[in-house]
């Protein structure tokens, strides 16, 4: 036991005095990020474990909410704008509702298939280019604008597929000059300025292509986000997070606003992040 006793003692005195690396990596909590820096330790220093303190970036973030007049004085006359949902699903009705109350002007507007939000617009003159394709309320609704033979009067209608819409964003989304679209044989080839029909470079029938289209704003409706702009749709996102990504802008109601530890802990549920 006496032996046992001064072997043990003789380890705890070697590990107090063993040498140590030059340096050890410690991570610091930063206002603005975390910091790793060297610290110098001697060799008789006591030996002791990198003290790693691993923080987010959450203390640089900025609260992105605003009031809905606030929001809208985004969107200036002239201004392509996105908007998202589907026929009479997860539209951005407020935000409709306000730029119709300032008029905005010389609007194009770029949607998935729409109903009355898109006609309201229409109806005050307010929108000079359609991108859309569909028009329609099904039966719950007559589309009165747009079929008073408004269209192709008072403001252009780009003929569209939701095909060829969805190869619009993504061509905007990769930084490309063009995508190529199944469209050939039919009318869009004549009635879209921005598609357009080529040789195939790889031998074949002609293709069409469209170039891309930027989005100056983006509306969109969901269900909740956090203050930082981490949405989150319960349902079908449609075109919404296209539109947000090739948008210089996104401007997203949410029906809940929660915090961060809400969407944290239902991550997966995030459709659109802050980054966009």
């Amino acid at each position: 036991p006496h032996g046992q006793v001064r072997i043990l003692a003789e380890i705890r005195r070697r590990a107090k005095t063993r040498r140590v690396p030059s340096s050890v990596i410690v991570r610091r909590f930063s206002p603005t990020n975390a910091l790793t820096r060297q610290v110098p330790r001697t060799a008789s220093a006591p030996a002791r474990q990198p003290l790693l303190c691993y923080t987010s970036r959450m203390a640089t973030r900025r609260s992105k909410v605003r009031t809905i007049e606030e929001a809208i004085d985004l969107v200036p006359d002239g201004a392509v704008v996105g908007v998202g949902g589907f026929i009479t699903t997860n539209k951005p009705s407020a935000l409709i509702r306000r730029m119709v109350k300032l008029h905005r002007k010389d609007l194009t507007i770029v949607a998935g298939p729409s109903s009355i939000e898109v006609d309201t617009v229409i109806g005050r003159g307010m929108v000079k280019r359609l991108i859309t394709p569909y028009m329609g309320a099904e039966a719950l609704a007559p589309i009165t604008p747009f079929f008073s033979k408004l269209a192709g009067r008072t403001f252009q209608v780009d003929e569209v597929d939701n095909g060829t819409l969805i190869a619009m964003l993504r061509a905007q989304i990769q930084r490309v000059p063009f995508l190529p679209v199944n469209v050939v044989g039919t009318s869009i080839c004549d009635l879209n300025s921005r598609v357009k029909v080529m040789d195939n470079p790889f031998g074949g029938p002609p293709v069409a292509v469209v170039r891309p289209i930027e989005l100056d704003v983006a509306l969109i409706h969901a269900s909740r986000s956090d203050e930082f702009g981490n949405v989150q749709h319960f349902g079908p996102v449609f075109l919404d997070h296209l539109l947000a990504q090739a948008a210089k802008k996104v401007i997203v109601q949410v029906e809940r606003l929660v915090s961060n530890v809400t969407i944290r802990g239902n991550a997966l549920l995030t459709t659109l992040p802050s980054e966009f």
